[in-house]
């Protein structure tokens, strides 16, 4: 009786553990998909010594243009976005996108 109540907990472990780790996932795949139907995805690198590193996904929608953004850390507050003409980031502090 205690073997079968052992596997049972170690048994609900795993698919809790499984659960959470798809339910995690389950963002950053769909921001994939969602790049894949119809728009670009671009890859945020840190820069000037922060960092923070996400993801930027642009899609179309009507007659719009969608842009979502997962970054991970980051400090609370409020931040800004800069969207660049030139991709160009090759400096270490970015400028070498432009203004």
């Amino acid at each position: 009786m205690k073997t079968r109540w052992i596997a049972s907990v170690c048994l609900m472990s795993v698919i809790i553990v499984c659960s959470v780790g798809c339910g995690l996932r389950s963002h950053s795949e769909k921001l994939e998909a969602d790049s894949r139907e119809a728009g670009a995805m671009a890859e945020i690198m840190s820069k000037s010594g922060s960092s923070v590193v996400g993801v930027a996904v642009f899609t179309a929608k009507d007659d719009a243009v969608v842009l979502v953004i997962e970054i991970e850390n980051v400090s609370p507050g409020l931040h800004a976005v800069h969207i660049h003409k030139t991709g160009d980031c090759c400096s270490d502090d970015a400028k070498s996108a432009g203004g």
